[in-house]
């Protein structure tokens, strides 16, 4: 009786600790959190700017276009001198450069004489270039062209290619003769660059 009862004991025993071990397991399921560690979120935004064409100038200054003492003959002296503006720009497609003259004048004059040298004829050589007029060139003094007061349009370039400054060489010629009166002549030039 006593071993019967002894197995039955424990027998019952292992049963309630079975029953409780589950209990705790289901009890533990029940209420532990659940951990999500992979959730995820984007998004996305555009990003963006215009870049706006600008452009820059360098013209040559007033000694750049100084003849010094000029003197004069009988059938006309012929001078010349040259000068390099330089634009820059970041606009590909390119940009124009005018010449004009800086006020409604377009002849050289004196303050102290009451001669003046006119501006030339279109086309203008340094052999037919007229006594006692001036004029510019943008082919190495092939051909020279009156200055206006408006803008005239010295060089086209389009389809640019570098973000250097491009070169451009301007001639200044003018023929003098005895039947221009001494003195110092000057007038204002005026190099516009504008994008296209």
């Amino acid at each position: 009786m006593k071993n019967r009862y002894s197995i039955k004991t424990i027998f019952g025993n292992f049963s309630v600790f079975l029953a409780f071990t589950m209990l705790s397991g289901i009890t533990f399921s029940l209420f532990s959190p659940i951990i999500e560690t992979n959730a995820t979120d984007s998004l996305t935004a555009t990003m963006s700017a215009t870049v706006n064409p600008v452009i820059s100038l360098t013209a040559p200054d007033d000694s750049a276009f100084d003849f010094g003492e000029v003197v004069p003959t009988d059938e006309g002296k012929f001078s010349s001198k040259e000068a390099n503006v330089l634009v820059k720009t970041n606009n590909t497609a390119g940009y124009k450069l005018y010449i004009s003259s800086n006020s409604t004048q377009t002849s050289l004059t004196s303050p102290t004489s009451t001669s003046t040298i006119k501006v030339c004829a279109n086309n203008a050589t340094s052999t037919s270039m007229a006594k006692d007029t001036w004029g510019w060139s943008m082919n190495n003094g092939k051909q020279y062209y009156p200055i206006k007061t408006t803008n005239s349009t010295i060089k086209t370039q389009s389809g640019l290619t570098k973000t250097t400054p491009y070169s451009h060489t301007v001639t200044i010629g003018m023929k003098i003769s005895t039947a221009t009166q001494s003195g110092n002549y000057s007038n204002v030039i005026k190099f516009t660059a504008v994008t296209l």
